[in-house]
């Protein structure tokens, strides 16, 4: 989601649960998402009302209709654990709002995958951990 676009549209999405929650997690940052009815596979994003979703870090103006609805933060958190793949909006958020807070994500029944190399790749960026 770079800051300059605001519409997106992705071609061949499967229509699984881990989509769906990643999806649900952009629409709690502001984002728009749905799946086309008439074209299988297809999924538009309007990031136009993109906001950070934290406690600790939100857009100023943003900052009282957000930050301080803990019932938000909490389904917001909810949702970012049960996938892995939330992991991968930390580099998209940070680069955004040069901030962002993400529970650890979940959903991993297969075993042991540390997020370590997101991690340090961000940090190898510039990014305070």
């Amino acid at each position: 989601m770079t800051p300059n676009d605001s519409i997106h549209d992705l071609h061949n999405v499967p229509d699984i649960t881990d989509v769906r929650s990643l999806l649900q997690l952009l629409s709690a940052m502001g984002c728009q998402c749905s799946f086309s009815p008439e074209r299988k596979g297809y999924v538009r994003i309007n990031s136009q009302n993109l906001h950070s979703f934290s406690p600790q870090y939100s857009p100023p103006a943003l900052s009282d209709a957000y930050s301080s609805d803990a019932s938000l933060r909490d389904e917001f958190d909810t949702i970012a654990r049960k996938i892995r793949g939330s992991v991968l909006l930390l580099g998209p958020m940070l680069a955004r709002f040069g901030a962002v807070r993400l529970p650890l994500p979940g959903g991993c029944s297969i075993g042991a995958r540390p997020v370590d190399l997101f991690l340090k790749s961000l940090n190898v960026l510039g990014a305070n951990l």
